[in-house]
């Protein structure tokens, strides 16, 4: 349905629940309605490994 290789990914650790991600909303309204429109992301992606760098010392 639809294939991403880069999003915006929430920074976990701030206490903010994924469902309050822009992204993870804008794939529960593809996957609900079907509808590849409905995927429009403001947030630039950051799922780079160069965006986390300090990913590993959770």
């Amino acid at each position: 349905m639809l294939r991403l290789d880069q999003w915006n990914h929430p920074d976990l650790t701030d206490g903010r629940p994924p469902s309050e991600s822009e992204t993870f909303r804008q794939l529960a309204d593809v996957l609900a309605t079907g509808d590849l429109r409905r995927y429009a992301p403001a947030l630039p992606a950051n799922t780079h490994w160069s965006h986390w760098s300090e990913s590993g010392s959770l």
